[in-house]
């Protein structure tokens, strides 16, 4: 078992907050990934879900593969040209 303020130090995860403010921190970093596009998320949930019992050569053909995979959707074509003119993108899991 490792209590929470050590797990934060150790990098195991990237937040702390009283169980109080749990439910309404949870509700706030899904809106955030609300805003991401599906299919990124996806392909990042399912390279780290591969890659966690590989070795790093097999880790990184995953993540390459999976970059590769999404470097052709729209998303990624929204998301570049949103940079480019500053806006926000739109994305439509596509």
């Amino acid at each position: 078992m490792i209590k929470a303020d050590e797990a934060k130090k150790i990098g195991l995860v990237n937040k702390v907050v009283p169980l109080e403010q749990l439910e309404m921190e949870a509700k706030k970093l899904a809106s955030q990934l609300l805003e991401r596009p599906a299919l990124g998320l996806r392909a990042a949930k399912t390279a780290i879900r591969k890659g966690m019992n590989v070795g790093l050569k097999e880790g990184l053909q995953i993540e390459q593969d999976a970059f590769c995979m999404l470097f052709g959707t729209l998303d990624q074509k929204e998301g570049m040209s949103a940079f480019i003119e500053e806006r926000r993108p739109i994305f439509k899991g596509k």
